[in-house]
């Protein structure tokens, strides 16, 4: 592996450390919601006496609900803090895992699309800006300085992304029998371009 392969791989490891992280964190700071939150309050009466009735005769049906829900509350609490407890073990699992994927090999064909495909960068659920600035610095690393510029990087994506609008506009626009496209990320599309575009990297 040489120096520009590390730093590109060391620089998509640490947008998924960042991404992996929030998501522990969030996931730690989620705090309980009971199934009663908010029945209580929401029980509004109607200002028409007819269907102010019907909600009246209707109220011991729901405070029953309601007693039960109570009941049953502090097993659905267990529940949801081993289920907190099981989210945070697998998030954590998950950073360890992207830490020691600084070791994976880089791919034996030394072309950015390769790249991108031995880090698992495809399809992911991953920010498309940062995705976007991470294929940026790929590039300037593996190409030198201002090699988005001369590859006009930004005015590819958009095109891409028009004419994934221009495709599914008869079905935005509600016309009958109109298709709707699923298509990947412009990201992975510019790639898959680009790669033909530059040569091997040294």
């Amino acid at each position: 592996m040489n120096k520009k392969e590390q730093k590109c791989i060391e620089l998509a490891i640490e947008l998924k450390l960042r991404i992996a992280r929030k998501e522990l964190q969030d996931l730690q700071q989620k705090k309980y919601e009971s199934p009663l939150k908010g029945i209580i309050d929401g029980i509004v009466l109607d200002e028409n006496w007819k269907t102010k009735i019907k909600q009246i005769l209707f109220l011991p049906m729901a405070f029953i609900l309601i007693l039960f829900l109570a009941i049953l509350l502090p097993f659905h609490y267990v529940s949801d803090i081993l289920e907190k407890r099981k989210d945070i073990e697998k998030a954590r699992k998950k950073i360890t895992s992207i830490k020691e994927s600084n070791i994976s090999k880089p791919p034996e064909i030394k072309n950015i699309h390769e790249l991108w495909l031995s880090q698992k960068m495809y399809e992911t659920d991953y920010p498309f800006s940062e995705r976007k600035l991470l294929l940026e610095n790929w590039i300037n690393i593996l190409y030198g300085e201002n090699s988005c510029k001369s590859l006009m990087l930004d005015s590819k994506i958009a095109s891409i992304q028009k004419s994934f609008s221009d495709a599914n506009k008869p079905f935005f626009d509600r016309k009958e029998g109109a298709p709707h496209f699923s298509f990947k990320c412009p990201i992975d599309c510019v790639i898959d371009d680009i790669a033909k575009q530059l040569p091997a990297y040294e």
